[in-house]
């Protein structure tokens, strides 16, 4: 509704952007030719106007609901939430809806999630999975009739569009640093094994260790899930050790959050007991006392990028993002 309570029509939107009302109506229709200048004024016109579109009724006419279904674990993730943001931003303003769910982090959640979106006939998905490895979430993807993009996920289904980030290359960088300093023993806090950023992560930091030390450097690894539950678990024992790594690598916001607990728990401090270096810039990382160390990605870019590829209908696209190591006062030399 307008602010004089009357619903706003075709011929408001039409005097508010200066063209006809034909051109509203090829607009709102998605036709295709029209100019993406002419698209842009129309769309402007009708968000200032109040103009509600009837997306149900636009969807049967086309086929095209014009709407994109998120799917994420968990929305108080700073950096998934940033995520969402990208995307949601860079859709809109090509005058697509959202929808949003989340799964709590579970592969069966995960399925609930998507199948709930399926049902809303949406145009197109981005979904950041748990776990890449059940068949079921395998076989679901593939009978998706809409375009589908992975975040940071490498599942085997045919034609998925794949934003990525180079979590190996940032991992050796951490191995560059930590060496640097003296560091030959390291402990990383990750998630599943079915999860790509886990796998990049681990394989990463081994190979930077083995690039510099040959044989004499160590990653000590414990795997489980992106929760703050599970850094402070993995962390509370390991932390208590006299025979504990010097470095710690946490593969996750959530982790870096467990682990901090974990740490104030046993009366430890950084840099001075232990080195940390965390995964993603996040408020946290950059407020603590120390500043902690970390392999920063673009959150808003990745989100972005995932959105531009429904937009653009690219298909099955893969696109790398790169990671880099902003050093922080939580590591040090030995």
């Amino acid at each position: 509704m307008n602010r004089s309570g009357r619903r706003s029509t075709l011929k408001m939107v039409a005097e508010k952007a200066g063209v006809g009302t034909t051109s509203v109506s090829r607009v709102l229709a998605d036709h295709p030719d029209v100019s993406e200048e002419m698209r842009q004024r129309v769309l402007r016109a009708a968000e200032e106007v109040g103009y509600q579109v009837d997306l149900v009724a636009r969807a049967l006419r086309s086929g095209d609901s014009r709407t994109v279904g998120i799917m994420i674990g968990d929305l108080l993730n700073p950096f998934l939430a940033a995520i969402v943001s990208g995307a949601s931003d860079h859709l809109r303003s090509n005058g697509y809806a959202v929808l949003l769910a989340t799964s709590d982090g579970t592969p069966d959640e995960d399925l609930t999630a998507i199948r709930s979106l399926m049902q809303h006939r949406v145009s197109g998905l981005i979904v950041s999975v748990s776990d890449e490895r059940p068949p079921a979430l395998t076989s679901l993807l593939t009978s998706v009739d809409a375009p589908v993009v992975q975040l940071d996920r490498d599942l085997e289904v045919p034609g998925l569009g794949s934003v990525w980030a180079d979590h190996a290359g940032g991992m050796q960088q951490v191995a560059d640093h930590l060496v640097s300093q003296g560091h030959r023993r390291i402990g990383l806090i990750v998630g599943s094994e079915g999860s790509r950023p886990t796998r990049e992560r681990v394989e990463g930091l081994r190979h930077g260790l083995r690039r510099l030390l040959g044989g004499s450097g160590e990653v000590l690894v414990r795997y489980g899930d992106m929760s703050e539950a599970w850094g402070y678990e993995a962390s509370h024992s390991w932390l208590a050790d006299d025979d504990r790594p010097t470095a710690f690598v946490c593969g996750g916001n959530q982790i870096t959050v467990g682990f901090l607990r974990a740490l104030s728990d046993v009366g430890l401090s950084m840099p001075d007991d232990v080195s940390l270096v965390a995964c993603d810039d996040v408020s946290i990382t950059q407020l603590f006392r120390p500043g902690i160390t970390v392999v920063a990605r673009d959150a808003l870019a990745m989100g972005t990028a995932a959105a531009g590829m429904l937009v653009d209908k690219a298909g099955s696209r893969k696109v790398v993002l790169p990671t880099h190591l902003i050093v922080r006062g939580s590591t040090r030399a030995l």
